[in-house]
């Protein structure tokens, strides 16, 4: 059984409120993770013991959010550039 992993505390949490179909930014969230996904998000309480076994990572400084992926594309400019970029010697 993979170990659980519990962010506590976190300062911004990006969630989904299903009721009215938007996310939404919470704060003072504890977010566990279960064989990598997410098992549950509460409200932080400091009294409640983690999970049996689990990591506990601090999450005061954190944003947690899932599912974050970084395609670093520029959309607008990149296909202005076609031609540009080869004819200067920068096949990519």
């Amino acid at each position: 059984m993979p170990t659980p992993t519990l962010i506590r505390n976190a300062a911004w949490t990006a969630e989904w409120d299903a009721a009215s179909g938007q996310h939404f930014y919470g704060q003072g969230r504890d977010v566990l993770l279960v064989a990598g996904r997410i098992a549950a998000i509460t409200p932080h309480d400091p009294n409640a013991p983690p999970p049996t076994g689990a990591e506990v990572i601090d999450g005061s400084k954190l944003l947690v959010m899932p599912g974050l992926i970084n395609i670093h594309t520029h959309p607008t400019t990149e296909p202005a550039g076609r031609g540009v970029r080869e004819d200067h010697g920068v096949p990519e």
